[in-house]
């Protein structure tokens, strides 16, 4: 059998010879380089999911991704997205970005993940060990002396997979773009370019495609969860309910900072404050009538109207859980649920608290977020989370505060960085004002 680095010299030696068709291709490939081309990555496809099962997975996922140079293969009907030489655990769809350098840089989807496995406990296992004193087997990459664990490539990934999971915007279809560096600048549109019809011999009107530049500046997320001694020595299930109420933490908080963030201080700026959105204000309390669907309409006409090109169904409305649950037990006069029009109900909802229901003048209001998704991008450093863990001090959770030393608690500080950019500002409508009756 090969040896990992032989298994990589021969995948780079593929991903030449894919370069070398593309190169000499040009504009367009014969049908014969178009094959031999699908069949070379393909091949490297393969390698790579090789290469992914060798003994050091560590040292291959937290290698950079631009040796991985070939992803398009030209032919007759125009570019086709490729797949080849992927590890096994990269993204196979996901848009494909360059950096400043251009290095190329696979964005996940909500599907997608960073490791080549799930937790399945794993996480909180480790934690549970370091809770314990055992650091042997808590499988952290390192220690420094304020006692903080800075886990491995492999558990890091493990940690980002897992607040991903737990986060409402991932599931819509948000994406993360990887950053290996704690900046990084990529391009959205920022209007589209205008096509004309022309006659013989007239010439053709000029049109501009306006690209505006996107810097993902990765702002610290952190999180503390306090463990009692009992549960800790008591709880057969206590690995996975520290997994659990870190994802929880760690995938609203995501939530917040993509929806809701206000851009100030250390905050990623959300959809909801960002500039180039939709606005509906006034939404009111959801009511059975004519106008049941008004604003809702109106928060698709205006992203329709920027050029979407998708169907509603590629959109999502994601709401606080109040309102989500007023829309849905709306009724007719004889007491039957009223059924969405068909534009609205092939929409995917979602309800997260992460959009709270305290604004407006009286405190009540809330709004709610419509939109594609796949055009919200969380930034996200890749190298190791950090993990702390405290046998002092006090912390409040919003209602209660907890002391480590008086009520024999430890606690669980996390944090990992990340960043939030939206690709498309106008397809996203932010529905402001509503009430509740």
């Amino acid at each position: 059998m090969k040896t990992k680095d032989e298994l990589m010299q021969e995948r780079q030696r593929m991903l030449d010879s894919v370069q070398g068709i593309l190169d000499a291709g040009g504009d367009q490939l014969s049908i014969e380089a178009n094959e031999k081309a699908e069949k070379l990555l393909s091949d490297i496809d393969g390698i790579s999911r090789m290469i992914a099962t060798a003994s050091n997975l560590e040292a291959e996922r937290g290698r950079p991704a631009n040796p991985d140079v070939a992803r398009l293969v030209r032919n007759g009907s125009g570019m086709s997205a490729m797949p080849g030489g992927r590890s096994s655990f990269e993204s196979a769809g996901g848009p494909v970005f360059q950096d400043a350098n251009g290095n190329r840089i696979f964005a996940k989807t909500g599907a997608d993940r960073f490791s080549d496995r799930a937790s399945d406990g794993e996480i909180g296992a480790a934690i549970h060990n370091m809770l314990r004193g055992d650091i042997q087997n808590a499988q952290i990459g390192s220690t420094d002396s304020a006692g903080g664990y800075l886990m491995n490539p492999a558990m890091s990934s493990l940690v980002l997979d897992m607040a991903r999971a737990a986060s409402v915007c991932s599931k819509a279809g948000a994406i993360t773009i990887p950053m290996s560096t704690s900046e990084l600048t990529i391009a959205k549109v920022d209007s589209d370019a205008t096509a004309y019809w022309r006659g013989e011999t007239v010439a053709v009107t000029g049109s501009s495609m306006a690209f505006g530049r996107i810097t993902l500046r990765a702002k610290t997320l952190a999180a503390i969860v306090p463990v009692s001694i009992e549960m800790l020595e008591d709880a057969a299930n206590a690995p996975q309910i520290i997994e659990a109420a870190l994802a929880a933490v760690l995938g609203q908080k995501l939530d917040a900072a993509g929806l809701y963030g206000t851009g100030a201080g250390s905050e990623p700026l959300g959809v909801k404050y960002a500039s180039g959105t939709n606005s509906i204000t006034g939404v009111g309390t959801p009511t059975a009538g004519a106008a049941t669907y008004a604003k809702v309409f109106t928060a698709l006409k205006n992203i329709l109207d920027a050029n979407y090109p998708g169907s509603t169904g590629e959109l999502s409305w994601i709401q606080n859980p109040r309102d989500m649950t007023n829309w849905a037990s709306l009724a007719d006069t004889t007491y039957q649920p009223l059924m969405a029009p068909p534009m609205v109900a092939l929409m995917k909802q979602y309800a997260t608290t992460a959009l709270p229901k305290t604004e407006g003048g009286g405190g009540a209001e809330s709004s709610a977020i419509i939109g594609h998704f796949p055009s919200l991008a969380f930034g996200m450093r890749t190298s190791g989370v950090q993990i702390q863990i405290l046998d002092s001090g006090t912390v409040n959770d919003g209602t209660d505060d907890w002391n480590a030393a008086t009520q024999l608690m430890k606690f669980i500080r996390v944090y990992l960085r990340a960043d939030v950019a939206l690709l498309r500002p106008s397809w996203f409508s932010v529905l402001s004002g509503i009430t509740s009756a």
